[in-house]
């Protein structure tokens, strides 16, 4: 139930009942949105379908290097199946990690800890996945949710702590 009382010119309050029964004030009048805005909707889908586009040459871009980088080093054709897994475990933890953590996107120490992070974590990839001559990729399937966990945990503690100093 909502009841609007002195909104000149959209000035005002209005009291609204919850679920709980408890009542809420609002200085700007009542903001309920019945439907979304047609524009915003299209700037969304432009923004999504520019960021796929964005993917998809990336990916075709990687393809094209890869097959050049190895008709000039006259390596065999294939791709470096180990590196795409470690590069896709990456993607995973990480781009999880970001999303999981938007409440702090601003925090400069987030970005700092999770950059420590991912420093870390390459460095440990290449020596691990540099030393075996191939690497199955069921590993790959395997380490993300072990190391999400661990990741998130720890970024989660230090961004805490450093958040309090």
């Amino acid at each position: 139930m909502l009841r609007t009382e002195n909104t000149e010119k959209g000035k005002g309050w209005a009291t609204r009942r919850t679920k709980d029964n408890a009542v809420r004030f609002d200085a700007g009048g009542p903001r309920e949105r019945t439907e979304p805005n047609r524009t915003h909707l299209k700037r969304r889908l432009v923004r999504d379908l520019a960021i796929y586009v964005c993917i998809g040459i990336v990916v075709v871009t990687s393809a094209v290097g890869i097959a050049v980088y190895q008709a000039r080093h006259n390596l065999e054709p294939g791709l470096p199946l180990k590196w795409l897994g470690f590069g896709g475990a990456t993607a995973v933890v990480f781009g999880y990690s970001v999303r999981s953590f938007r409440r702090f996107w601003k925090s400069v120490y987030f970005w700092t800890v999770l950059g420590a992070t991912f420093v870390i974590h390459v460095a440990i990839g290449i020596l691990a996945v540099s030393r075996s001559p191939t690497v199955p990729l069921v590993y790959f399937a395997f380490l993300p949710p072990i190391e999400l966990p661990l990741i998130h945990a720890s970024v989660k503690k230090l961004v805490a702590s450093l958040d309090r100093d």
